[in-house]
């Protein structure tokens, strides 16, 4: 079992009530993790499609590999005019 620290931004910190978590997973990549918190979370699928991931402090693939004690941060699409 793999033990993540997550942050939560905008839509995704009203969606999970919380701003940071440590999440137990054996998830190894951030697109598993998030698969995860979708389905924990009861979210909007449809509205994770185009995030995009931190994984410590780096901009990162949905696909790249995750260790224990990893800090992943999930960003949703910002908007605005």
């Amino acid at each position: 079992m793999n033990e993540y620290k997550l942050l939560f931004f905008g839509w995704l910190s009203e969606q999970t009530n919380c701003r940071e978590t440590t999440w137990q997973s054996q998830a190894d990549k951030p697109a598993a993790l998030l698969a995860e918190l979708v389905e924990h979370y009861n979210m909007d699928q449809d509205r994770t499609r185009h995030f995009n991931v931190a994984v410590n402090d780096e901009y990162a693939d949905m696909d790249t590999a995750l260790n224990s004690g990893d800090l992943v941060v999930f960003i949703p699409p910002v908007a605005g005019g």
